[in-house]
């Protein structure tokens, strides 16, 4: 995870745990009930596995999202949940006082790390992006994103170069010309440069969408230009309409 900004390793860091955990609470709740302090019984087995289930899926969306804002901000709900059901337990004799603090200790620090890394995410990622739009959506997003080396395309990415290659093997940016990575500024993932001399619309068209299929996991393209930036598209737009089978496999996305 080296060269990823640092909430997007600390958001890994919560998927592995909440993996962990939700495993643990379905292979094992009467442990975990011994080790919070809780009376095992039926009922407290339910919750555990309850809560373990809501974990798995915690983890699952994390992994599955980029960026995961939404799912976060569930974890930071789902710890709120399990704090009261901590706290509600305090004081009955069939519990252990001692352990259940403990835990109550853990999961407000686990709920505050939560609660940055959902904030760390929702400042830089405001607005999720949405079928219909295309990316970027305003000039000053795509100077943003966009870099020149010399004259080369050039996009930043929020990924590792290890995460990237592959995604530009698959559209065969290569192709274009020499490719090299550079680490972003501000620890903003990876700056993906062509040296090319070959037309440069089209570079940096392809570069958008391996960007947009790391990032959004799919090329999120409009119904009134499905081949995107292409200038001879851009002379020949038409009413948005839903995209036939055939275009929609020519663009590789969805409209």
């Amino acid at each position: 995870m080296t060269g990823l900004p640092p909430e997007r390793r600390l958001a890994k860091f919560l998927g592995i745990f909440s993996f962990g955990l939700g495993v643990a609470q379905l292979a094992d709740p009467e442990r975990l009930n011994h080790l919070i302090g809780v009376k095992d019984t039926p009922k407290t087995r339910a919750i555990q596995r309850a809560v373990g289930v809501q974990e798995l899926t915690a983890a699952q969306g994390i992994f599955s999202f980029s960026p995961p804002t939404p799912v976060l901000w569930t974890r930071v709900a789902g710890d709120v949940l399990h704090l009261g059901l901590l706290v509600k337990s305090l004081g009955n004799k069939r519990n252990d006082d001692s352990k259940l603090k403990n835990a109550i200790g853990a999961v407000a620090a686990i709920a505050l790390l939560d609660v940055f890394v959902s904030a760390r995410y929702q400042s830089a990622w405001p607005k999720e992006p949405t079928k219909g739009e295309t990316l970027p959506t305003t000039r000053q997003e795509e100077e943003a994103m966009e870099a020149h080396f010399d004259g080369n395309p050039a996009i930043t990415i929020l990924a590792t170069e290890a995460e990237i290659r592959p995604k530009l093997q698959e559209l065969e940016i290569a192709s274009y010309g020499d490719v090299s990575f550079r680490r972003a500024p501000g620890d903003r993932g990876t700056e993906v440069v062509v040296k090319t001399s070959k037309q440069t619309d089209k570079v940096k068209a392809d570069l958008r969408r391996v960007k947009q299929l790391i990032e959004v996991g799919e090329i999120v393209v409009s119904d009134a230009t499905p081949e995107g930036a292409q200038v001879k598209r851009q002379l020949k737009q038409r009413p948005a309409q839903p995209l036939k089978e055939k275009e929609l496999a020519k663009t590789g996305g969805q409209s």
